[in-house]
């Protein structure tokens, strides 16, 4: 997909997202598994473990790796639920590094937590040319999206 402005291009392939959890004894990992799959259907799902956590007790982790198209539902959810200033701001400010609350997960609803009992969904993404908030949340006018016709590229 491209407009002819390069300069307004996510190149795909340079995008990388990584997705892990933690999974502990009193969960289920199929409901920690479809959680993860409610925000992010296309992510490929690893458990692996059990590992020990500095509190001695032994969790799985679930990791999830990819590019931009793991992230499509996720972006359709900001919108939805229009939180497109806030995920912006988190996002952003945490250097693309952000945390997803595990039980709204489930009901597809996106609600950012720094920490949880159980954990959260951690989510890191790797952008090179920095591109990617303005399509996955871009700025707003009055409520709106600024358009900056932020498109991804595959080529």
């Amino acid at each position: 997909m491209s407009d002819g402005k390069k300069g307004n291009t996510i190149d795909m392939e340079e995008i990388k997202v990584s997705i892990t959890t933690p999974i502990y004894p009193t969960e289920d990992a199929e409901r920690v598994k479809e959680a993860v799959k409610k925000l992010f259907p296309k992510a490929k799902v690893n458990i692996s473990g059990p590992f020990d956590t500095y509190d001695r007790v032994e969790v799985d982790l679930l990791v999830c790796e990819g590019g931009l198209e793991i992230l499509e539902k996720f972006r359709k959810r900001i919108r939805e639920q229009r939180i497109l200033d806030t995920a912006r701001s988190l996002i952003y400010s945490g250097g693309m590094k952000f945390s997803l609350n595990k039980q709204s997960a489930l009901v597809e609803m996106i609600n950012f937590k720094e920490k949880a009992p159980l954990g959260t969904i951690n989510i890191e993404i790797e952008d090179s040319d920095n591109k990617l908030i303005d399509w996955l949340a871009p700025e707003t006018e009055e409520g709106s999206p600024v358009d900056r016709n932020i498109e991804a590229n595959s080529e």
